[in-house]
């Protein structure tokens, strides 16, 4: 098995992937021969190491076995080190994700696999997911995706998971969020976030239900496609604030986004003679 593993440094890779993916342990020569030769992986290509990571995503229905065992080789700490303090629970959640596979729908092939993909990074924080990602090489869609979920979890995730466990709404903060996340990544962001707390009441670590997180996101998913979140949703735009003698430059700017402020608190200020009235009288103010 040894000499098999030194000619194809490769091999122990897919071995990782082919027991998580056909639920089969590894015997005590092969595991042997991996564990020799983790310190050899990085002779590997960042490109095979990259494609292996995805195929295992694609095909293990509990990538995390996968993920264990190239932890416990040394694998891990050779191929992809920023992840070698992440604590299980963030791989575990990925077994949370259905297969990609399983759905016909390319979009939520997609998605499925990016949330897959984006789950061991996203406690590194944006930076040091990016960072990352870059290593391997991944795309920049994919990279912007993960980095996306990681500031995510680090501005919102205890937010959430307060707003989630609550009895009350707090329809306000629930709509600064959705803003924060953004209306087109929300869907993403709540997928991986309700896969980390399904892995940690499966590991017996207070969560939130499965029902409170369904409310919540369903409740968010509403905000995001139907309430004024960004600065393009509101009544009025530059071009009218121009039109009664706002200058374009930093104060428009400011003019703008302290509407969006207002209407965030307040969907219903959202009309264009209050915005202006409220424009007006900032600018009077600076």
């Amino acid at each position: 098995a040894a000499r098999r593993m030194a000619e194809d440094r490769l091999r122990a890779l897919r071995a990782l992937r082919f027991a998580a993916r056909f639920d089969f342990e590894i015997d005590a020569e092969t595991w042997a021969a991996i564990v020799e030769s983790a310190p050899s992986l990085s002779q590997l290509s960042v490109e095979r190491v990259l494609q292996e990571w995805t195929k295992t995503l694609e095909q293990a229905r509990c990538p995390s076995r996968a993920f264990a065992n190239w932890r416990a080789s040394g694998a891990l700490a050779g191929l992809v080190p920023a992840l070698v303090p992440v604590p299980d629970d963030y791989f575990a959640a990925i077994d949370h994700v259905p297969l990609p596979s399983t759905t016909a729908r390319a979009e939520r092939r997609s998605l499925r696999l990016l949330v897959r993909l984006a789950l061991p990074f996203m406690t590194l924080g944006a930076r040091d997911a990016k960072r990352a990602l870059v290593a391997l090489r991944a795309s920049n869609s994919d990279i912007a995706f993960a980095s996306a979920i990681a500031d995510s979890w680090a501005s919102c995730g205890d937010d959430l998971e307060r707003i989630a466990a609550s009895e009350s709404v707090d329809i306000v903060a629930v709509r600064r969020i959705v803003a924060r996340i953004g209306r087109l990544r929300v869907h993403g962001t709540l997928r991986a976030f309700a896969a980390v707390w399904a892995a940690r009441r499966a590991a017996g670590i207070p969560a939130p239900s499965d029902m409170a997180v369904r409310r919540m996101v369903r409740r968010m998913l509403r905000v995001a496609f139907t309430d004024p979140i960004a600065l393009q949703d509101l009544a009025v735009s530059g071009d009218d604030l121009r039109e009664v003698g706002i200058a374009a430059g930093p104060m428009l700017g400011r003019i703008l986004h302290d509407l969006l402020e207002r209407v965030l608190d307040d969907p219903a200020l959202n009309t264009h003679d209050r915005l202006l009235g409220f424009a007006s009288a900032l600018a009077k103010e600076s």
